[in-house]
């Protein structure tokens, strides 16, 4: 691909046993970091992050185009475990903080989907988009998990974990998201499929950067 033609392994400058040596060294190595500085709930979850990029997400990208809805999955799951390290258990509060996450993904790599799709066709890889030459399937769901996104941002606020001042925020952000999809929607084309990856990267730090100012102040 050559998207990814100048990483270290395409180019030889890694190898793939130093690469697999590298991996379990800090995969062994976060792990334990987890277990003995947080918890072990905390630990468990890193693991299952783990196993379900290598063993689920990986295999599946060039099997089945389902791959980025499981690998929405394992990318969700890293809040969930700041969750379980702030306060020890897993509780049903966290869920809106991952289904946002999740939500926030689907369209962000719709869109990079879009762009290089005649890179992933040469990867061998499965992507939605290269079953949807229109791009009518690819922003129909953009805009469905755009929608699902607004609301688990809402959610947060519903639950009582955050101010007016979040809740005005993550409106404007959310609908600002979903216009900006539209365009995709309205005409499929690399240019705005490139504006809504320009604003699904714009969107997720600066809600993240509200919600951190929302429970510093208030």
């Amino acid at each position: 691909m050559r998207r990814t033609k100048n990483r270290p392994l395409p180019t030889g400058k890694l190898s793939g046993n130093e690469a697999l040596a590298f991996g379990i060294i800090i995969s062994v190595a976060g792990f334990t970091t987890l277990w003995l500085s947080l918890n072990i709930l905390t630990a468990a979850l890193g693991l299952l992050t783990l196993f379900s990029y290598i063993l689920i997400y990986t295999p599946l990208k060039q099997k089945s185009v389902s791959n980025t809805w499981f690998g929405g999955i394992t990318g969700a799951l890293p809040p969930v475990m700041g969750w379980t390290a702030a306060r020890g258990t897993l509780d049903w509060e966290v869920l809106p903080i991952f289904a946002l996450l999740y939500f926030w993904q689907l369209p962000h790599f719709f869109a990079i989907a879009w762009m290089y799709r005649d890179d992933y066709r040469r990867g061998g890889f499965k992507m939605l988009s290269l079953e949807d030459p229109t791009g009518k399937k690819t922003s129909v769901q953009m805009l469905f998990y755009g929608g699902l996104l607004f609301i688990s941002s809402i959610a947060i606020f519903i639950i009582g974990q955050l101010s007016l001042v979040y809740l005005v925020s993550a409106v404007i952000l959310g609908l600002g998201f979903l216009a900006v999809i539209s365009l995709f929607f309205r005409k499929s084309s690399n240019e705005n499929a490139r504006k809504v990856f320009l604003a699904s990267i714009i969107y997720l730090p600066v809600l993240n950067s509200i919600i951190i100012l929302d429970r510093i102040i208030y």
